[in-house]
Order: C-alpha cells, then structure tokens, then sequence
C-alpha cells in the first residue's frame, strides 16, 4: 500500500505563474473623463524650453569635468593654489550664473 498517494504526495503539481492584473481605479478614470484629462501636455514654456535647458546642463556638465582636469594636472605639477583658484572661480561664475539661469526660468514659467 502506497501510503503517499493516500495522503496526498503522489503526484507533484506544478505552481502556474500567473500576472497580476493591474488594477485600475474607476473612480479616478471616471473624474479623468469628465473633466477631459490629457495624460501628457506638450504645450506652453516650460515644455518649449526643456530641451534648451537640458542642453545647457549637459554643457555645463562637460565645462565642469574639463576645468576639474586641468585643475587635477596642475596639483600635479605642484601649481595647487593655481589649481584651487581655478576651481574655486569656476565654481563661483557658474553658481551665479545657475541661480540667475533659475531665476529666469521662474519668471518664464
């Protein structure tokens, strides 16, 4: 006598993976009909200037890495207070003109 089958250990089963379903709140997409909403606006400033934006950041990016090169290659031929002065002075210009940059856009915006 098989005493396994009996109990249940005969056979194994294998476990279906299933995909949990997103769920959906009607509620919400209800109020998003009603009210006409657009999932994603393309219009207006701050979608008009983004992409000039990013180009500035992704420059300024690159500016920084350079100046931290140069200043790296003058500690090592013994120039540091030429190479802290040259970092610290970067650092200050692009600051100021961050802030000013931030400024700007706010007013835009």
């Amino acid at each position: 006598m098989d005493y396994k089958k009996i109990i249940g250990y005969g056979k194994k089963k294998k476990a279906k993976k299933e995909q949990p379903k997103s769920k959906v709140n009607k509620v919400l997409e209800s109020i998003k009909e009603e009210f006409g909403y657009k999932a994603t606006i393309k219009e207006g400033p701050a979608y008009e200037y983004s992409k000039y934006l990013k180009n500035i950041e992704k420059a300024e990016n690159l500016q920084a890495k350079a100046v931290n090169n140069f200043a790296k290659v003058l500690e090592k031929k013994g120039f540091k207070n030429e190479a802290r002065n040259v970092a610290h002075e970067y650092m200050n210009n692009m600051r100021k003109f961050h802030d000013y940059l931030k400024e700007l856009v706010d007013k835009l915006i």
